[in-house]
């Protein structure tokens, strides 16, 4: 089967795969009605863990799975899923096998996606399309989940990290159910499992998103979190280079989930105009972080060299109060104006100053002049 990339399906077909001991481009339809029975027992011993009885009503809240006698009851509806079948497109998937949901197949079954809202209903909005193996992979994904005060599911583009989340989430499912785990009251960072995964020899490749949400209110809380793959593989060079608690440590690891660890770092690692981190974290976070081009970079080192006659530390602390791109242009002009008024020479060409003038870029350029005049 292919992947729809949402992240219950997704998560719901690499647990089956796990399961079946398949790759999930050789899992087949009825590779999923032929085993509704097994995988309803695995669910069944699952949430019948203490430690994971919340994600019934988190997940699934008012379905067949936190009603009395719920294996059944969650065989049968997942057998009516299967043999649901009508001519409409699927949302999730694409295929033309799907009934309008609505009525009793509702968001209990379907998180996040079934009409069953008061916005919807006031845009006349009262179903949607989603086809049956959607549905079934959908009740799968509870096998992933982990509840951190909400409920947790993690995807990715990568199928190497899809693969190694579900395989340690099974690994450790099968241990708890086992030992009969409780509740645990320990605080766990949704980064967790994703520093875990890290530690191993792979370089994932592609984004991460951490989905954090709760169904079983009268609103779909849902809050996604998105690691990027630039961001990914700098994580991963980080843990793979021991340097990760000290990247946490200095708060970095919020600033590269929220996406604005590049305009951010240097204020973090320095402090008067000194270097507080450690040099590895130092030349990692500038040649990884703040990605310039050749040309751009040899243009700055240039211009720091001209300037190391000048008051360096009321140049950097200049910088450090820029904050926007219309103040940087304006410092770029006026520090060329003081260098031709006092030694009647260009500090940068006209080529040059265009390479400086980016404004996507600016705080990319202006970190590495900090980094320059600091060497």
């Amino acid at each position: 089967m292919n992947r729809t990339y949402d992240v219950f399906v997704d998560n719901g077909l690499f647990v089956l795969a796990y399961y079946l001991d398949k790759e999930i481009e050789n899992i087949t339809e009825q590779d999923i009605f032929d085993n509704i029975d097994m995988m309803c027992e695995k669910i069944n011993e699952f949430t019948g863990c203490e430690k994971y009885s919340n994600l019934k009503s988190m997940m699934f809240a008012n379905s067949a799975l936190t009603q009395p006698n719920s294996s059944k009851k969650v065989n049968d509806f997942l057998n009516d899923f299967y043999n649901s079948k009508g001519e409409e497109t699927c949302c999730t998937c694409g295929n033309k096998t799907a009934n309008i949901i609505n009525g009793d197949l509702n968001r209990s079954y379907l998180p996040n996606k079934v009409a069953h809202t008061f916005y919807n209903f006031s845009n006349n909005l009262q179903g949607v399309n989603v086809c049956g193996i959607c549905s079934i992979l959908t009740m799968f994904s509870i096998l992933n989940a982990r509840v951190y005060g909400l409920a947790y599911l993690y995807n990715s583009d990568n199928d190497d990290f899809m693969y190694d989340y579900t395989y340690e989430r099974q690994e450790e499912n099968e241990r708890d159910i086992l030992s009969e785990a409780k509740k645990s009251k320990e605080k766990i960072n949704s980064l967790n499992t994703v520093e875990q995964l890290m530690n191993n020899t792979k370089l994932y490749d592609g984004y991460i998103q951490i989905y954090k949400f709760n169904n079983s209110g009268q609103s779909q809380d849902i809050e996604i979190q998105d690691i990027n793959s630039e961001s990914v593989k700098l994580l991963s060079n980080i843990v793979k280079s021991g340097m990760l608690n000290e990247f946490k440590q200095f708060g970095l690891m919020y600033n590269l989930i929220i996406g604005n660890l590049r305009n951010i770092y240097l204020s973090k690692i320095t402090k008067d105009d000194e270097m507080i981190c450690s040099k590895e974290l130092f030349e990692m976070l500038n040649r990884e972080v703040n990605i310039l081009s050749s040309e751009l970079k040899e243009v700055i080192i240039k211009i720091a060299d001209r300037l190391k006659n000048e008051d360096i530390v009321k140049i950097r602390k200049t910088l450090k109060l820029i904050k926007t791109f219309k103040d940087f242009e304006g410092f770029i002009v006026n520090l060329a104006e003081d260098y031709k008024d006092k030694y009647d020479d260009n500090l940068y060409t006209i080529d040059e100053y265009m390479l400086l003038d980016n404004k996507l870029k600016y705080n990319q350029i202006k970190n590495l002049m900090i980094v320059s005049l600091m060497q």
